[in-house]
């Protein structure tokens, strides 16, 4: 496929003593792009001077950071109806534009958010008028910076892939789409047999037995990919699995997204440490499916 691949690791876990020695290890597996993460970004919103830190790693080591992973959670997630904390999210998330932009990255995904949808139940017609408030301000920013600012389907109500097209539906602009990510996709199908009882917690706090499957996301998301956020699992936990250790079809999903006419980057995002991977397994791996 011709859109470019970066590695996600989530670096925000490791000492500052071990990441010379990571990325090398990344860079003698051929790998020289790279996801800047969530933790990063937001260790430069509260302390400017580690930007220092991984301007020299993209330097030394002859990295691009090809993909931002914006900040999210309770306070940082379009959707946060604290107005108390609103104004500063939406600033925190343009400075965080910005950092990615200045390490090069072409692409930045951003979370609706899970936590009102997940926690409190708020129905989407809440929702959505927050969302739209924050992409509102940060789409003109996106375009000033020149990165594509994504939105990414999940597993929650509020991040399901028809709430994620009413987004792009409200918006016309060069810099904005969505991240396709394999793994929510998986644990929104629905196979004979499948139970709801054998979800994890994240699954049914948010839906309530209520469960809503979406067998058709790629195909609905499809004329939108930006980038896409590729792992696996077992259609029932969120395991950030190696492709090929889960269910999906990876050969129906590559032929697919090697069609997404907007298809601008590919990323990672497997869980190295958690699932118990090494750099080659995930460097090998992933050349097979993209090749």
């Amino acid at each position: 496929m011709s859109a470019p691949l970066s590695f996600y690791h989530n670096w925000g876990s490791m000492p500052e003593s071990m990441l010379d020695s990571f990325v090398r290890e990344f860079k003698s597996n051929g790998v020289d792009k790279l996801v800047l993460v969530n933790p990063i970004l937001e260790g430069f919103i509260q302390n400017p001077s580690s930007f220092r830190i991984w301007l020299r790693l993209k330097q030394q080591f002859g990295i691009d950071f090809q993909d931002a992973h914006m900040p999210f959670g309770e306070h940082m997630d379009l959707a946060c109806p604290d107005r108390g904390r609103r104004a500063k999210m939406i600033e925190e998330q343009k400075q965080a534009l910005a950092y990615a932009t200045d390490l090069g990255c072409k692409t930045a995904t951003i979370h609706v958010g899970a936590f009102e949808s997940m926690i409190f139940q708020t129905p989407n017609s809440e929702i959505r008028p927050l969302v739209v408030d924050a992409l509102e301000k940060l789409i003109p920013e996106a375009e000033k910076l020149g990165i594509m600012l994504a939105i990414e389907n999940s597993f929650e109500r509020s991040n399901a892939p028809d709430e994620i097209l009413y987004y792009i539906s409200q918006f016309d602009s060069p810099c904005f789409g969505v991240c396709f990510d394999s793994g929510h996709a998986n644990l929104m199908e629905y196979y004979p047999g499948k139970e709801y009882d054998r979800y994890f917690g994240g699954v049914t706090h948010a839906w309530l037995d209520k469960m809503e499957y979406c067998n058709d996301a790629l195909d609905k998301l499809l004329p939108h990919i930006v980038t896409c956020h590729l792992h696996d699992n077992d259609g029932y936990i969120d395991s950030h699995m190696m492709p090929g250790d889960g269910i999906i079809d990876w050969d129906k999903v590559m032929s697919k997204l090697a069609t997404a006419p907007r298809l601008m980057t590919m990323q990672t995002e497997v869980g190295m440490f958690k699932c118990g991977y090494s750099v080659r397994q995930l460097v090998e791996t992933f050349r097979k499916i993209v090749k």
